[in-house]
């Protein structure tokens, strides 16, 4: 009866502590990363995908702000784990993706991308297939649920 008890009193401080469900489901299997371009006229895009599914983004001085707390998004929207498809696919072909140095006369990236069992690791990187690609697959992803941000002269 007292293990049942104390079992009990562990399993509501969780609950009340939020230790139970403030992440949500886990849609992506544990990927996420935090992905920042500038291009060559300081044209700054901030995209964070999390676990959970939710993809953030952020473009503008704020998406420079790289201290905890301060890239507030602009945007944010919850994706399947098939809507996320093309993105996780990429990533999981590319786990150490290679990096380029970066110069100014390009588009430069900075990853923190975080896989099962890695952890958390940075890259930066001037332009790569692998870059570029995530890029792309985030901005088609943002696309899909904002058409009225793609489009002609973007």
């Amino acid at each position: 009866m007292k293990t049942a008890m104390a079992l009990l009193i562990v399993v509501c401080m969780s609950v009340a502590l939020g230790g139970c469900s403030t992440s949500g489901p886990d849609v992506t299997g544990g990927v996420g990363y935090t992905l920042r371009a500038s291009d060559t006229r300081n044209k700054l895009a901030y995209y964070e995908l999390r676990p959970s599914g939710e993809l953030r983004y952020t473009g503008g001085i704020t998406a420079g702000m790289e201290s905890a707390g301060l890239s507030h998004p602009d945007w944010a929207a919850s994706f399947t784990r098939a809507e996320l498809a093309p993105v996780l696919e990429l990533i999981a072909q590319n786990p150490e993706p290679a990096s380029v140095e970066p110069t100014k006369e390009q588009v430069n990236y900075k990853l923190g991308l975080r896989t099962p069992g890695k952890g958390e690791r940075r890259f930066v990187s001037g332009p790569t297939a692998f870059f570029e690609g995530l890029y792309k697959r985030s901005e088609a992803l943002m696309i899909s649920r904002r058409p009225e941000l793609g489009g002609p002269g973007r």
